[in-house]
């Protein structure tokens, strides 16, 4: 049976270097993984972990990304946007209060937890290293 992918979307709260950990742990074991990153995400890498493109994240995370599949942040018709997409869970990582609670607008990357919860199709897992 084919494993279901995990969203991680990397956001612009402090702690990128949680985010580059986890992607390089999901793509080494070959996990299924949609990831989306928004224009704050890019600049807290960049702030972070000196990373400015998708290339210098691969290169950091060991290059190896057969698994994983790349979103626009601003595409709101990417499969992970849809509330018919099956996947194994979400993670939010670094993530704030801010991000997870509900909003309208601007980062595509709130979306998916609320599609994932109201379908109950899977577990969802948030991380949050940011204080409320």
């Amino acid at each position: 049976m084919d494993q279901l992918p995990v969203i991680l979307a990397i956001t612009g709260a402090s702690g990128a270097p949680y985010g580059v950990r986890l992607l390089e742990v999901l793509a080494l074991h070959h996990v299924p993984t949609w990831l989306m990153i928004s224009s704050h995400g890019w600049r807290l890498l960049t702030e972070e972990c000196g990373i400015k493109d998708d290339r210098e994240l691969r290169k950091a995370t060991g290059g190896e990304w057969t698994s994983v599949r790349v979103f626009d942040d601003k595409d709101r018709g990417a499969e992970p946007a849809s509330g018919s997409a099956r996947t194994g869970g979400m993670v939010i990582c670094p993530c704030s209060m801010g991000t997870v609670a509900p909003k309208r607008g601007r980062s595509y990357c709130p979306r998916p937890p609320g599609f994932i919860t109201s379908h109950s199709r899977c577990r969802t897992w948030w991380t949050s290293w940011c204080s409320a």
